[in-house]
């Protein structure tokens, strides 16, 4: 159902799977990545308007969240994609529409920041554009949901990143990142330094 042409199968299909994600992960192990490859290439797809956005958001931040998830999502993958080029995937997902897509991406986030097996794999190389997207989420968020784990990103960003990166990819927005904080509340932010 997940492979289907018609966005409302695998809507349905990705909620189905939703409330057994840790009977996957417990009885059906070898599934897992095949299941999280498909999840990442499906989110090349979705944008604002397709339904099953939602859905495949939340199954694949709840899947990496349960014991061993991200261990057996990229284990076995077989997609070839490292995670410097799936995790820019998610961050379009934080300017989305919906407020619980908002919130799986957020997880999602958190989970691969945290992980020990996987946050070096992409912080190094990512961290810049993922503080200034959830910086930016930081300003503009209105739901309280989407807007309680960006504290919670963004200080496990700035704990198991590097030095050297870390300050390389944040250093140069201090000025800019300044500013924007800095705006009145009836002006508009500057959207030459908006993402």
């Amino acid at each position: 159902g997940l492979e289907d042409g018609e966005d409302d199968v695998v809507a349905v299909a990705a909620s189905a799977l939703l409330p057994v994600t840790s009977v996957i992960i417990a009885y059906l192990p070898n599934s897992v990545s095949a299941l999280s490859d498909r999840l990442w290439e499906a989110m090349l797809e979705l944008d604002d308007l397709t339904s099953s956005t939602q859905s495949i958001m939340g199954l694949l931040a709840d899947l990496l969240s349960q014991p061993r998830g991200v261990d057996l999502a990229f284990g076995l993958s077989k997609s070839g994609n490292s995670l410097p080029s799936l995790v820019p995937r998610l961050f379009p997902f934080l300017s989305h529409s919906s407020s619980l897509v908002r919130k799986a991406d957020l997880e999602a986030l958190l989970t691969l920041s945290t992980h020990p097996s996987t946050a070096m794999q992409w912080l190094p190389s990512c961290a810049g554009d993922i503080l200034r997207h959830l910086y930016q989420r930081a300003l503009l968020e209105h739901q309280l949901p989407s807007l309680n784990p960006i504290p919670q990103v963004w200080n496990s960003i700035c704990e198991n990143t590097p030095l050297e990166p870390l300050l390389m990819a944040s250093c140069p927005w201090f000025g800019a990142w300044i500013r924007l904080i800095s705006y009145p509340g009836n002006q508009p932010l500057d959207t030459t330094i908006l993402l």
